[in-house]
C-alpha cells in the first residue's frame, strides 16, 4: 500500500499547484478588471463632477465591484488552496491527469475506484499495489504549466498603460482629486477654477532682512490679467513681467504668510520662512610686532588690511551673532577660528604676504559672507653700511667715516682684520653697540687692533641688525688694505710727515704777517672812528674768521708734530722739550680760539670800548704766538735735520753690513750681481737723501755742522761700480784679462767699510751738533744778560725821573727820547735772544711772553707820554721794568743750566768754537754781581 499512498500524495500536490495557478491568474485579472473599473468610475467623476449622491453610488459601485473581483479571482481559489472548502476531488484530478497523459487514461480513475472497494481481499490489495507501482513514475504536477498563468499579466498592463498616459498628459492630479472626492463623498467640493497658481521659486526660504522676489505663473484654460498677493491680511498687486507675476518682499523680518487672488480665485496659503544670517558684530585685528622692532602693539578695528613687518603675530578677534563657524580662507589653506560662545579667535605669525577671506557660517547658511582682506608683509632687510677712507693730510692718519642704516635697529658694529692672504684667520673686535636705526661712526686705524709690524692687513667693517629671529643679519663694507710699518718704516714715515708739516707750517707763517697787518689796520681804524659802519664790522668779522682758521691750523700742526715725536725711538732731552713746547702751543691755540669766539660776540654787539681791549689782547697774543711759532718751527727743523741724519746713518750702517756679507758670500756671480745691483740702487737713494739733508740744513737760520763726506760718497760709488762690473765679467777664467780684471770682492769690502765711515761720521755730527754750539750759545746768552741788565738799569733811572717830575704838562721831551733809545736797545737784546732761542729749546714761551710785555708797555708808555699822561706812562714803564727783570732772572737760570752741561762735558767740546768754559763762568759771575748790585739799588730807592 506504500505505492498507493505515494499516488495519493502526488494527487494532493497536484491539487495544491492547481489552485496556486488559479490564484496567480486571478491576481492578474483582479488588477486588470479592478483598475479598469476604477478608471471608469473616476472618469465619470472627472468629467461630470457628480454630487454627493452620485459620488456615493460611484463609491458603492467601486467598493462592490472591487469586492466581487477580489472574491472571484483571489478569495475562492484561496479557500480551495487552504482546504477550507472542498474543491477539486481526487477523481476529478485523476481525470485531468489522465486527459493530459494519454498513457494514463482511465487507469488512475480505475485505481481510485478499486481502492474504494470495502472488501479488501489480499488479491485486491495486490492488484492496487501493482497498479500503483506502474503509475508512480508519472509526474502528475507537470500536467499544470505555471508559465501559462503569467500570460494573463498582459491584461494588467492595459490599465497601467492607461494610467501612464494620463500621468504623461499632466492630468493625473485631476484623477487623484476625483478619487479624493469619491472617497470623501460626504464632503462638498466646488468645481475648480479655470486656472491655478504655480510658484516658480525653488524654495520659500530667504535670509532675514534680505529682499526676496517671488515669481508666480498661472496654469489653466484662461489666464487672469491681474494677480494679488495677500500678506498677513494686506493685499498688494503683483507686477507682471513676461508672463510671470512678481512681488518682492522687502527686508522680511520673521516668517510671512501669504496667498494669491485673481478673479475671485484664491490659492492655498503659503509661508515664506526667514533664516537668521551670521552677523559679525565686532572685528579686531591685533598686530603684535616682534620685540626687536620696538613697536607697540596695534589694534585695527573693522578691517583686516595691514602693512606689517615679518614675524608679526596677527590675532583676528571676531564677535559674531547667529554664527557657528568662522574660517580664514586662503588660496592654499583653510583655518578655523577657535570658538568660545560668540567669540572667535585665530592667531598666525606671518612671514609672507597673505590674501585671505573671512567666511562665516551657521546651520542654514554655509560661508554666507566672505570678506576679503590683504596683509602685506615687509621683509626685514639687512643693514646698509657705507664707509669712506679719509687720509688726514695734517695728521697723516687713516680715519674711516661710516654710516649704518637699518629699518629697525643696529645691535653691533664689528671690525674684522686679517693678514693679507690669510683671510681664514680673521679676527674681530666689537667697536660699538649703537642700538639706533641710523648710526654715524668714525674709527682711527689701527686703534684696538693686535697687529704685527711690517705686515700688510686687510680689514672690513660689519654691521649687525637686531633681527633676533635670524640671529642678526649682517652687512659688510668693502675691504680695505693697509701696511703696518715696522720701527724703521715708522721712523721714515715720521720724518716724511715732519717734512710735509714743516713745509705747510712755513706757508702758514707767511700768512701770519698778513694777519698782523690786518689787525694793525683794524686797531687804527677803530681808534680813529667813533662809530663803526657795516664795512668796518665786516672787516673785523673777516679778520676774526681768518684768525680762527689760522689758530685751528696751528693746533693741527702742533698735534701732528707731537705725534711724529712720539713715534721717535730716541729719548733725548730735546725730544721732551719739543713735545712739551708743542703741547703748550696746542693749548695756547685753543685759548686763542676761545678768545676769538668771545671777540666775535663783542663785534656782533658793537661794544667799541670792550672791542678795543680785546683787539689789544689779540694783538699781544698774536705777537707772542708769532714768536713762539717761529721759534718752534726753527727748532723742529733742526730736530728734523738731526733725526734725518741719524736715520741715514743707520741706513748706511745696515747697507754696509749687507755689502760685507755679500762680499763674503759663496753665491754664484749671477746671484751676487743681482744683489749688488740692489745695493747700488739703495746707496744711490741714500745719496739723494744726503743731498736733501744738506738742503734742509742750509735752510736753517743757523745750519748745523753735519758731515756728509761728499768725497767719501764718490769713493763708495766708484767701488760699487767696479764691484758690479767685476761681477758682470766673463766667468771663464781662461778668457779673462787678468791684468785689467778688477777684484769684485775687494771693491765690495772697500765700499762697505767706507759706507760705515760715512754713517759713523754722520751719526757723530748729528749727536754732537747741539753740543758743539753750546759754548757759543752760552757766551751769547751771557752777553744778552749784560745788555738786558743795562736796559733794566736805564729803564729804572727813566722811571725815577718821570716820578720826580710829576704830572706836568710841559715836561721835557728828553724822557720820550730816552724811552725811544731804550726801545732800540731792547730790540738789539730781542734780536740776539730770538736768534739764540732758535737753537735752544729752553728759551721757551715764558721768554716770549715777557718780551711781548716789554714791547707792549714801551709802546703804551710812549703813547701816553706823547699825550702828556705821565702817570699812565709811569705805570707802563714799571710794567716794562718788571718784565725785563723777570726775563733776566729766567735767562740767568738758563745760563746756569748751560754751565752745568758744559762742565759735565768739558774736554769733549769743539775747540774750534773759540770759547772756553772758564771765560763763560767768569762772565756769569760778573752778571750775578751786577744783578745783586741792581737789587740793592732798587731797595735803596724804595
Amino acid at each position: 500500500m506504500e505505492s498507493y499512498n505515494t499516488i495519493l500524495n502526488k494527487l494532493s500536490a497536484f491539487i495544491t499547484k492547481y489552485y496556486r495557478t488559479r490564484m496567480i491568474k486571478g491576481a492578474f485579472l483582479f488588477v486588470a478588471f479592478g483598475l479598469m473599473f476604477w478608471l471608469l468610475l473616476l472618469t465619470l467623476e472627472h468629467f461630470f463632477w457628480l454630487g454627493s449622491r452620485g459620488r456615493l453610488i460611484l463609491f458603492l459601485m467601486a467598493t462592490a465591484g472591487t469586492f466581487f473581483l477580489l472574491v472571484k479571482y483571489l478569495g475562492i481559489p484561496l479557500i480551495y488552496l487552504l482546504r477550507i472548502r472542498q474543491g477539486l476531488s481526487l477523481k476529478q484530478a485523476a481525470k485531468i491527469i489522465g486527459s493530459h497523459f494519454p498513457g494514463v487514461g482511465d487507469r488512475l480513475v480505475n485505481l481510485l475506484d478499486l481502492a474504494s472497494d470495502e472488501k479488501r481481499t489480499e488479491l485486491l490489495l495486490a492488484s492496487i499495489e501493482q497498479r500503483s507501482l506502474k503509475l508512480s513514475p508519472v509526474p502528475f504536477q507537470s500536467a499544470i504549466d505555471l508559465k501559462k498563468s503569467f500570460n494573463y499579466a498582459k491584461y494588467a498592463l492595459i490599465p497601467l498603460l492607461i494610467i501612464g498616459g494620463i500621468w504623461a498628459s499632466g492630468k493625473i492630479g485631476e484623477y487623484v482629486n476625483s478619487l479624493d472626492r469619491v472617497v470623501h463623498y460626504d464632503m462638498s467640493f466646488e468645481k475648480p477654477a479655470p486656472f491655478r497658481f504655480r510658484i516658480l521659486n525653488n524654495s520659500l526660504k530667504t535670509i532675514e532682512k534680505q529682499d526676496y522676489t517671488l515669481h508666480v505663473s498661472t496654469e489653466g484654460v484662461i489666464k487672469p490679467q491681474n494677480v494679488s498677493i495677500v500678506i498677513e491680511g494686506s493685499e498688494k498687486m503683483m507686477h507682471e513681467d513676461n508672463g510671470q507675476f512678481i512681488y518682492t518682499f522687502t527686508s522680511p523680518a520673521g516668517p510671512q504668510e501669504f496667498y494669491f487672488k485673481a478673479n475671485e480665485v484664491r490659492s492655498f496659503p503659503y509661508t515664506l520662512e526667514t533664516i537668521l544670517p551670521p552677523v559679525i558684530e565686532e572685528f579686531l585685528t591685533v598686530l603684535d610686532y616682534p620685540d626687536y622692532t620696538n613697536r607697540s602693539t596695534d589694534t585695527l578695528q573693522g578691517t583686516g588690511n595691514a602693512l606689517i613687518p615679518e614675524g608679526t603675530k596677527v590675532s583676528w578677534q571676531i564677535k559674531a551673532g547667529n554664527t557657528e563657524e568662522v574660517r580664514l580662507v586662503t588660496a592654499e589653506n583653510v583655518s578655523s577660528f577657535e570658538r568660545t560662545g560668540n567669540d572667535f579667535v585665530l592667531h598666525e605669525i606671518l612671514d609672507y604676504d597673505l590674501a585671505y577671506e573671512i567666511a562665516t557660517s551657521n546651520k542654514d547658511l554655509k560661508e554666507y559672507e566672505r570678506l576679503g582682506y590683504n596683509i602685506r608683509v615687509v621683509r626685514d632687510t639687512p643693514p646698509a653700511i657705507e664707509v669712506e677712507e679719509v687720509m688726514d693730510s695734517i695728521t697723516n692718519t687713516l680715519r674711516y667715516e661710516g654710516r649704518i642704516t637699518d629699518d629697525y635697529g643696529i645691535t653691533g658694529l664689528e671690525l674684522y682684520y686679517y693678514e693679507t692672504g690669510r683671510d681664514e684667520e680673521a679676527k674681530k673686535i666689537l667697536l660699538d653697540r649703537p642700538g639706533t636705526r641710523d648710526y654715524i661712526f668714525e674709527y682711527d686705524f689701527p686703534t684696538g687692533l693686535d697687529l704685527i709690524k711690517g705686515k700688510a692687513y686687510n680689514y672690513y667693517f660689519k654691521a649687525i641688525d637686531n633681527d633676533v629671529r635670524r640671529g642678526g643679519k649682517g652687512a659688510i663694507s668693502r675691504i680695505f688694505t693697509s701696511d703696518i710699518p715696522d720701527d724703521q718704516q715708522l721712523s721714515e714715515r715720521n720724518l716724511e710727515e715732519q717734512k710735509r708739516t714743516l713745509k705747510a707750517w712755513d706757508k702758514s707763517m707767511e700768512k701770519m704777517q698778513d694777519q698782523e697787518e690786518a689787525l694793525k689796520e683794524i686797531e687804527q681804524n677803530q681808534k680813529e672812528k667813533n662809530f663803526l659802519d657795516y664795512n668796518d664790522q665786516k672787516a673785523i668779522k673777516d679778520f676774526l674768521r681768518s684768525q680762527q682758521q689760522q689758530e685751528a691750523l696751528m693746533e693741527k700742526f702742533s698735534r701732528k708734530l707731537q705725534e711724529t715725536l712720539e713715534g721717535n725711538r730716541n729719548d733725548q732731552a730735546i725730544d721732551k722739550l719739543l713735545k712739551e713746547r708743542l703741547e703748550r702751543q696746542e693749548m695756547e691755540a685753543r685759548k686763542n680760539e676761545r678768545l676769538l669766539e668771545a671777540l666775535q660776540k663783542i663785534a656782533d654787539k658793537i661794544d667799541k670800548e670792550e672791542l678795543a681791549k680785546k683787539l689789544e689782547e689779540v694783538g699781544k697774543r698774536q705777537q707772542n704766538s708769532k714768536r713762539n711759532l717761529s721759534q718752534l718751527l726753527e727748532l723742529t727743523k733742526q730736530y728734523y735735520v738731526t733725526e734725518k741724519a741719524s736715520k741715514i746713518a743707520r741706513d748706511l750702517n745696515t747697507l754696509s753690513e749687507k755689502q760685507n756679507k755679500l762680499a763674503d758670500s759663496k753665491q754664484n756671480k749671477k746671484a751676487k750681481s743681482a744683489d749688488q745691483e740692489e745695493i747700488n740702487s739703495s746707496f744711490n737713494k741714500i745719496s739723494d737723501e744726503l743731498k736733501e739733508l744738506e738742503q734742509s740744513n742750509r735752510d736753517l737760520k743757523k745750519p748745523l755742522r753735519i758731515n756728509t763726506n761728499k768725497e767719501l760718497q764718490e769713493d763708495v760709488k766708484r767701488d760699487l761700480r767696479e764691484a758690479k762690473e767685476g761681477l758682470e765679467g766673463s766667468e771663464d777664467e781662461n778668457n779673462r784679462d787678468q791684468k785689467n780684471q778688477k777684484d769684485p770682492e775687494k771693491s765690495q769690502r772697500s765700499a762697505g767699510n767706507k759706507m760705515k765711515k760715512i754713517g759713523e761720521a754722520l751719526q757723530q755730527s748729528a749727536m754732537s751738533g747741539g753740543a758743539e754750539s753750546m759754548a757759543e750759545d752760552a757766551e751769547m746768552l751771557r752777553q744778552i744778560l749784560e745788555n738786558l741788565i743795562i736796559f733794566s738799569l736805564k729803564q729804572e733811572d727813566l722811571l725815577d725821573k718821570l716820578t720826580v717830575q710829576g704830572d706836568v704838562e710841559n715836561f721835557s721831551v728828553g724822557v720820550i727820547k730816552e724811552e725811544q733809545q731804550l726801545k732800540e736797545l731792547f730790540e738789539h737784546v730781542d734780536d740776539s735772544l730770538f736768534a739764540l732761542s732758535l737753537r735752544q729749546a729752553e728759551i721757551s714761551e715764558f721768554v716770549n711772553e715777557q718780551v711781548t710785555e716789554v714791547y707792549y708797555n714801551i709802546e703804551s708808555s710812549l703813547e701816553n707820554l706823547s699825550e702828556g699822561q705821565s702817570y699812565r706812562a709811569g705805570a707802563h714803564q714799571q710794567a716794562v721794568l718788571t718784565a725785563a727783570n723777570n726775563l733776566a732772572d729766567f735767562l740767568a737760570d738758563v745760563l746756569s743750566n748751560m754751565q752745568q752741561s758744559l762742565a759735565q762735558g768739558q774736554g769733549s767740546g769743539n775747540p774750534q768754537d773759540g770759547f772756553q768754559l772758564p771765560d763763560i763762568i767768569k762772565g756769569q759771575e760778573e752778571i750775578e754781581d751786577s744783578m745783586q748790585e741792581m737789587g740793592r739799588e732798587k731797595e735803596g730807592n724804595q
